[in-house]
């Protein structure tokens, strides 16, 4: 009972802290200046933009659950840690900080610590892998744009789908 009362208390200290340096900084900015209008329109994208955010990052909690496997941390707390994973990684100075936090916090919570570092590396392996397959349809959906931005040095389909191929290939295995 103590213990679920401290929690309550130290997630809305948590919130009120966020809340006050957001108010800060807001607070430091000229509103007016900004060619920002504040519209329902505006605040509808926001909240969509969020929402698919935090579906992403459940999307990816559950890549992960199922690279860890036999259950070994529940989907809840991998979804934690990867919302608090992409706040360090927007703000550690590398692009893997969050996958740093991800790995130290999963091993101090599993009782299999090795499996739950390697899951963090398999896991980004999956990312830069659905990444490369993502860059590959988008230059066969739009080579004009790999020609605006390469010459028209190849011609994108055949190595495109050779590309695709290898991608899906890799992942399968």
């Amino acid at each position: 009972q103590a213990g679920g009362r401290g929690r309550v208390v130290v997630f809305w200290g948590r919130l009120l802290v966020a809340l006050s340096i957001l108010a800060f900084i807001l607070s430091r900015i000229d509103i007016r200046s900004a060619a920002l209008r504040l519209s329902p329109g505006l605040l509808a994208a926001v909240a969509t933009a969020t929402g698919l955010w935090i579906v992403s990052q459940g999307v990816a909690a559950l890549r992960w659950r199922l690279v860890l496997g036999e259950n070994v941390l529940p989907w809840s707390y991998l979804l934690r840690l990867y919302v608090i994973g992409s706040f360090f990684g927007l703000f550690l100075p590398t692009s893997v900080g969050g996958d740093a936090v991800r790995a130290l916090a999963a091993i101090r919570a599993s009782k299999k610590p090795g499996r739950a570092a390697a899951s963090v590396l398999i896991d980004r392996g999956f990312g830069v892998l659905a990444t490369l397959g993502f860059g590959v349809i988008g230059l066969l959906w739009a080579p004009s744009s790999a020609r605006a931005v390469l010459g028209n040095v190849v011609n994108w389909q055949r190595p495109g789908m050779l590309a695709i191929f290898i991608v899906f290939v890799a992942s399968a295995a």
